[in-house]
């Protein structure tokens, strides 16, 4: 009984982690549908999951609150819903923080599994949310910080579920 999104253009939304940089100036917004499941009822939440790890969805309201705290660090990309309103959060930093030394993965060419992070806190300074180079093919998509952790859990934004990495 929860709230998702279903995309026919499911690429566009994964390409942002696959090929990061701005979009807003020519972005065509792909059509996305809210989706229930389990036979239960709508449970309205701030982001809305997808089963694309490298966006995060958010509604009117996250978009709101949490624009001055991304305003250096992402953009915002309109998506095409009759229901409601809804953006993609696109990270506008790339930032090769992931200290490959000290952190402990395997690979499965070409892809990095990530089992013990360890980032470079003087690369990731105060950014709120950014993405790892593509080219370091690593399996994840949008990493944030406690400044925009503390944000979401300040204005009780719901739909997302947040896993300590490092610090």
């Amino acid at each position: 009984m929860c709230q998702g999104v279903g995309s026919g253009e499911r690429r566009k939304l994964s390409d942002l982690a696959r090929h990061p940089g701005p979009r807003l100036s020519d972005w065509q917004p792909p059509r996305v549908e809210i989706i229930t499941w389990a036979g239960g009822s709508l449970v309205p939440v701030d982001f809305p999951s997808t089963s694309i790890s490298s966006s995060f969805i958010m509604t009117r309201r996250t978009l709101e609150v949490l624009r001055e705290v991304l305003s250096d660090d992402a953009e915002f990309l309109p998506l095409d819903n009759d229901e409601q309103e809804l953006w993609a959060l696109n990270p506008l930093k790339v930032l090769d923080a992931l200290d490959l030394d000290r952190s402990t993965y395997w690979h499965t060419k070409p892809t990095l599994f990530v089992r013990d992070y360890v980032f470079k806190d003087d690369v990731i300074g105060d950014a709120a949310v950014f993405h790892l180079p593509p080219e370091q093919r690593v399996v994840g998509g949008v990493y944030v910080t406690e400044r925009f952790v503390a944000e979401v859990e300040k204005h009780h934004l719901t739909g997302l579920t947040f896993k300590h990495l490092w610090g």
